[in-house]
């Protein structure tokens, strides 16, 4: 049976879910959750190595559909599958789905004994779509939109995430002026958090926003003062890359070779792992503050 894994920025709400979509499924042990990350100040966020460790306990022959919450997710969960043996990210799959809608329908289906690809679910927001007599809206092809622009490198670790995301469309929503934001001949409404994110916007990325109209100056101040505050979130300072560590030899020829200094060849030993021990600490944290906890 397909398993499903539940990728949430709150661990709450994947667990909630999950609960949820046990009622419809035949087999709850296949329902998993890789919710927030392991930071006590701000546990709210997803983690490429929770959602690691969650394919390794849904690993099956038959797959593992992935649902994410939020755009960013998104990045996590290819993340892991990038981390991950080729032969099982092979059998996984990041659905295109809604996350509620779609983990009820996919629970539905692997419950029916459904192979991966009909598991998918991409369709599960139709019959809201239908009732509601609303369409998804969809990214628009870029043409040059008229007025002003300014340009921007952005350069948040984790991209234009959902925090970040609003913090734009708030500071955007009290201009007047026509706004049009552009990614790689892709265009958004800089006031829509669901276009927003749809842009995918990664660390790197160059953005343009066009402003037209009376307060259209104030608003590419607005934007271009935004990104140089990192859209509001924690600017980390990144370290260089930490030199690695001279030790001494912690390896003798075989036969061994019996130091003449029994205590300071211990003494020698012990600095060598001390010394690579710290150095396995200022990696990670510079990993960490490079590319993402």
């Amino acid at each position: 049976m397909v398993h499903l894994i539940l990728v949430s920025h709150h661990p709450a709400l994947a667990q909630a879910l999950a609960e949820l979509a046990a009622q419809v499924s035949a087999d709850p042990a296949t329902l998993h959750t890789a919710a927030g990350i392991d930071d006590a100040d701000n546990p709210i966020g997803t983690d490429a190595v929770r959602i690691m460790a969650a394919i390794d306990a849904a690993d099956n022959p038959d797959g593992i559909l992935i649902l994410v919450d939020l755009g960013s997710a998104i990045l996590s969960a290819q993340t892991a599958l990038e981390l991950v043996d080729p032969d099982v990210a092979a059998r996984c799959r990041i659905a295109a789905a809604p996350f509620v809608e779609g983990a009820l329908s996919a629970a539905v289906a692997a419950a029916s004994g459904a192979d991966l690809a009909t598991v998918e679910a991409e369709g599960a927001l139709l019959a809201k779509q239908q009732a509601l007599g609303v369409t998804t809206p969809v990214l628009a092809t870029a043409a040059v939109p008229a007025g002003d622009a300014a340009t921007i490198t952005l350069t948040n670790p984790h991209g234009l995430h959902a925090r970040p995301a609003a913090r734009l469309v708030a500071a955007l929503a009290p201009f007047a002026a026509s706004l049009t934001l552009v990614k790689d001949g892709q265009s958004a409404d800089p006031r829509s958090l669901n276009q927003l994110t749809a842009l995918q916007a990664r660390q790197g990325d160059s953005l343009t926003l066009y402003a037209d109209g009376a307060d259209s100056a104030a608003a590419l101040a607005a934007f271009r003062d935004l990104a140089a505050a990192q859209f509001g979130d924690s600017a980390t300072d990144t370290p260089s890359l930490p030199a690695t560590p001279i030790s001494a030899a912690l390896y003798h020829d075989h036969p061994p070779v019996i130091p003449a200094d029994l205590r300071a060849d211990r003494a020698a030993f012990t600095a060598a792992v001390d010394a690579w021990r710290a150095h396995l600490g200022d990696l990670r944290k510079y990993t960490s503050a490079r590319y993402g906890d």
